[in-house]
This record gives C-alpha cells, sequence and structure tokens, in this order.
C-alpha cells in the first residue's frame, strides 16, 4: 500500500462469504480488481468493509469473488441460519478481551476503553476541531 490494496484481516472467526476462514482476510478484490494509487485509499477499503455487511452487497456476490464458498451458499439458501451465524459472530467480536487485546505492532488500528469522561472530552476537542476549520 498505496501501490497495492491494503490486506484487511479481521482478527476474530466471521462467517461471511468474503472472509477467509483460515486467517481471516478480507476480499477487496471484488470491490478494487485494480487498486489506482492516489485515487483509492484505505477509507475507500474500510467503507467497503463496512458495506460488505449489508445485504445490497452481499445480495451481488457471486461465487467467484468469494473466499467462503459455504458462507456464501448459506446466505443464498438459508438467510435465517447465515444470520443466526452472523449475530453469534458479532456478539464474540464485542468482548471486552477481543476489542482491546494487544495488537501486533504493525496494526493500524487499535482500540482502547473510554470512559465517560474521556469519551466527551474527545467529542468536545472533535467539534472544537470541526468547527475551526469552517471558512
Amino acid at each position: 500500500y498505496p501501490k497495492t490494496h491494503p490486506i484487511i484481516t479481521l482478527s476474530t472467526s466471521v462467517a461471511h462469504p468474503l472472509v477467509r476462514m483460515e486467517d481471516g482476510r478480507f476480499a477487496l478484490e471484488h470491490q478494487f480488481p485494480q487498486w489506482t494509487p492516489y485515487s483509492d485509499y484505505i477509507f475507500h477499503a474500510l467503507n467497503y468493509l463496512k458495506n460488505a455487511f449489508k445485504n445490497r452487497v452481499l445480495k451481488q456476490l457471486r461465487p467467484k469473488d468469494c473466499y467462503n464458498i459455504g458462507a456464501y451458499m448459506k446466505f443464498k439458501n438459508n438467510l435465517p441460519q447465515f444470520r443466526d451465524h452472523a449475530r453469534v459472530d458479532v456478539m464474540k467480536s464485542r468482548t471486552p478481551d477481543v476489542l482491546y487485546r494487544q495488537q501486533p505492532s504493525d496494526c493500524p488500528i487499535v482500540f482502547s476503553p473510554l470512559s465517560d469522561e474521556q469519551f466527551e472530552s474527545t467529542m468536545q476537542q472533535m467539534r472544537l476541531y470541526a468547527g475551526s476549520q469552517k471558512p
């Protein structure tokens, strides 16, 4: 990156057509068959990651786009079971020991807990900054 698309790896098990079960790698190739440096950015990839969990993207997938054919078939043929698995995966990924665990040093996105006071202070700083950027 930036000459090639970034590699997005999910650190928890996710039964999703675009997530490889062996290592959690997320398939960006469907959205970015040709990554264009300085035209495509990491925020585009992260936005696609977010949208990939929505029905409008899932419905557009074809088997050749998918790392996980089993999850793809479950989405196409047994949507209630697919949703049940997704719900379990989401609950597992939201536990504090998963959200705040130590990440490798090359991991650019790391979460840490915030108290209510820290959250409010951060939000206030963001509002002040955003207000100072207006012409």
